[in-house]
């Protein structure tokens, strides 16, 4: 009796364009090859700002975007992260000077948490007091910016030197600087953050009888404690940063 063959079906991939925000005009920025376009949904892509800009000088800056949507048999995205190269980052550190970095969160005009990684650069050798004098300045100046910026504005503005210049001129006044940059600044919370709530501490245990062993015990021990160390009746609370 003659063995069946199997068939195996293979289904064909196509190449799916993939455009950039707005921001960007729209712009091609690759392709990516699929059964079917819906598949590039959520996806991630990272594509080097040289090639969105045709700007030989931003080689070293890195964008990210994710696909938020399919129309007309064209991915489009959304741009949700910038980042430096560590080639780049390496050739800012020389001798006889401090880089002093940090990473910290803020919150954009358009309501997303972004973690931001601003990095300094001196003249000279500085003070551990002078650094922290620094990163707490590019705390404060980065996050008075993001109660009018949104995540584009912010990337746009980097993309163009003003922030850095900005950011320069206003850490200046601490020591002498020689650069500052962001290596790296992208969203964290996709979703745009609801105010958070305030939550309350739960109503009292009622005694229970002295019967029951250990919640008896329980119940005594807490008794002993003193009035401060006891929880307030109302609690909110607060993210830390």
């Amino acid at each position: 009796m003659a063995e069946k063959s199997l068939k195996i079906k293979v289904k064909k991939k196509k190449w799916v364009p993939v455009v950039g925000p707005a921001l960007f005009a729209h712009c091609l920025l690759g392709e990516m090859p699929l059964v079917a376009p819906e598949n590039a949904l959520h996806r991630l892509l990272k594509v080097n700002a040289m090639a969105v800009l045709g700007d030989m000088k931003k080689q070293h800056v890195s964008l990210h975007f994710v696909v938020t949507s399919v129309k007309d048999e064209k991915a489009h995205t959304r741009l949700v992260g910038y980042e430096l190269s560590p080639q780049f980052m390496k050739r800012l550190v020389r001798k006889r000077r401090d880089k002093v970095a940090d990473s910290f969160l803020l919150r954009t005009a358009d309501n997303y948490v972004v973690r931001a990684k601003p990095i300094i650069i001196t003249h000279t050798r500085v003070s551990k007091a002078v650094q922290t004098k620094l990163r707490l300045a590019a705390r404060e100046v980065l996050r008075e910016l993001g109660k009018s910026y949104s995540y584009e504005k912010f990337v746009e503005e980097l993309l163009q030197m003003k922030l850095q210049r900005f950011l320069k001129e206003r850490l200046g006044k601490i020591t002498a600087l020689r650069s500052c940059e962001l290596r790296f600044f992208s969203i964290v919370v996709a979703d745009r953050l609801k105010a958070p709530a305030k939550v309350k501490a739960s109503a009292p245990v009622p005694e229970e009888d002295a019967g029951e062993g250990k919640k008896a015990v329980k119940k005594e021990a807490v008794e002993k404690g003193t009035a401060e160390e006891r929880a307030p009746a109302d609690v909110s609370v607060e993210k830390k940063e």
